[in-house]
């Protein structure tokens, strides 16, 4: 738990400063960032690979895997992150903390149960990039 925090937090932080710099791009265009998950999104459906991941172990390793996982959360946060306000942000942030937490909690006991792991093995990976492009197109379309 603690890596995935310490991951969590370098991609906050990261997207935070990402939001900063594109306060200097027109507001009107900040919508156009959404296209980013989209383009993930799309390249996993094109590029699917059913393959295992290897295992990770130590805090630091769960770290740098999920900060080296995080473009698709640095392609959705920066564009949130840049149209939101300084109560928005902290919010976000402790929003993070706590699911984080809790998303470690319940992968916890998903991944320990025996009816769940064929179906979190196979879907899972299938579903990401479909959330991916709907949560880009959300972006782009409120945007305009």
């Amino acid at each position: 738990m603690l890596g995935q925090y310490a991951g969590i937090a370098v991609l906050y932080a990261a997207s935070v400063a990402l939001a900063l710099l594109a306060l200097t791009i027109p507001v009107e265009w900040l919508g156009w960032l959404g296209v980013l998950p989209i383009l993930i999104g799309l390249k996993l459906l094109l590029l699917r690979e059913d393959r295992e991941a290897p295992a990770v172990r130590g805090a630091s390793a769960v770290a740098l895997v999920t900060v080296a996982n995080g473009a698709d959360n640095l392609a959705v946060y920066v564009p949130l992150f840049a149209a939101s306000g300084p109560d928005a942000l902290a919010a976000y942030g402790a929003t993070f903390a706590v699911m984080t937490g809790l998303w470690c909690l319940v992968a916890r006991r998903l991944v320990g149960h025996p009816a769940a792991q064929l179906p979190l093995r196979r879907w899972g990976p299938r579903l990401v990039p479909w959330l991916l492009v709907a949560l880009g197109a959300w972006i782009v379309a409120s945007a305009l």
